[in-house]
């Protein structure tokens, strides 16, 4: 047998040529863990930031109940220092009315001396009369020290009243200063509320940006397959999981992860880590590999404009350019990605726009 030698230089040319293919595999694979750890990063700070503005939103939530309350006490102890002012008022004119009236008799009494009463009871005429002049004297004698005793007391509620009243005015000050430093609180807390809201905003933005630049890399790809449907093709699409149950709807929502009101491109599936991802249809891998926000994603053009995409996987089974077959298992599901668990966001993108995959499921 004769054996033919290989030339060194194919040897080393293949060797070359190997080591090159396996250096950028490596530094592929390299850029996909680094993206994936600053995807995981920024999460991480998305989650804190959106528990901050909870926190914050909660204690502004406190304070706006300190306001109110403060209001309400301002309110009450305002009408308490009028109704007491008013109560002031009248006992003091109360009491200027009974000490004119009884100065007045006094001043008449001092004019024709205590020995007037005496004289009405000595000029009696008889014994019935005296009886009558002693009892009239008696309760001249007892209205008077009557009058002497309300009044002392009216002096007493008075000084209580003006004392109430000075202790409402400082219950007043201090709840007006308290309301002052509550509001001073509030707007800092809103103020804070908003920078950090809007630190949200543009971060949102920012993703949103780049889910349409990836989406539209999505049907640039597609346009580029020379992938055909057969006859028979429909576009009505196979579940893309074994799971039937939608945890986001396509539409508007509030985003899991940011907070904010956003439009959802998709819907995604409940699934457990590792469940399988099946193709929806026949069609061309246009996309196969770590994907912004959708982490570890496949894109599949099935023809017609049609192309579906399934994302946050786990790992993927297909590779770009690769024909599919409705029912195959192209990945397995996972939480990669802006997600907050796992599943599967399946999107239906009409000649690159999305439209509700429901519409289009059987």
């Amino acid at each position: 047998m004769i054996r033919r030698r290989i030339p060194a230089f194919l040897i080393s040319l293949i060797l070359i040529v190997s080591m090159t293919a396996a250096t950028f595999a490596d530094e592929y694979d390299d850029q996909i863990a680094d993206i994936e750890q600053q995807e995981e990063e920024l999460k991480a700070q998305m989650n804190e930031l959106t528990d901050e503005i909870a926190a914050k939103e909660a204690a502004l939530a406190e304070l706006e109940v300190q306001i109110e309350a403060t209001n309400q006490k301002i309110s009450e102890t305002e009408k308490n220092i009028n109704r007491l002012t008013a109560d002031i008022r009248k006992t003091e004119e109360s009491i200027s009315g009974q000490e004119s009236d009884l100065g007045q008799r006094l001043r008449n009494m001092y004019k024709n001396g205590t020995v007037g009463f005496i004289d009405v009871i000595l000029n009696s005429t008889d014994l019935s009369d005296f009886l009558t002049n002693m009892d009239l004297v008696q309760r001249i004698y007892e209205n008077d020290a009557a009058i002497l005793d309300e009044l002392e007391e009216k002096r007493e509620r008075l000084i209580e009243d003006k004392e109430a009243l000075e202790i409402a005015r400082a219950e007043l000050e201090e709840a007006k200063e308290s309301l002052a430093w509550a509001e001073a609180d509030a707007k800092e807390t809103r103020d804070a509320l908003q920078a950090k809201k809007d630190e949200m905003q543009a971060k949102v933005e920012e993703l949103e940006a780049e889910a349409d630049r990836l989406r539209e890399e999505a049907y640039q790809a597609s346009l580029q397959s020379n992938y055909e449907p057969n006859e028979n093709s429909s576009g009505v699409l196979s579940w893309p999981t074994d799971s039937r149950y939608i945890t986001g709807y396509f539409g508007w929502r509030i985003h899991p992860i940011f907070g904010y009101g956003q439009g959802h491109e998709g819907i995604d599936i409940g699934a457990n880590y590792y469940d399988n991802i099946y193709a929806a249809a026949d069609g061309q891998v246009t996309i196969a590999s770590w994907y912004g926000g959708y982490g570890y994603a496949v894109a599949i053009y099935h023809g017609n404009g049609m192309t579906t995409l399934y994302g946050h996987n786990s790992y993927l089974n297909v590779s770009v350019g690769e024909i599919v077959h409705r029912g195959q298992v192209i990945a397995a599901a996972g939480s990669t990605g802006w997600s907050t668990g796992p599943h599967c966001h399946f999107e239906v993108q009409i000649y690159g726009t999305p439209n509700d995959p429901l519409l289009f499921l059987e």
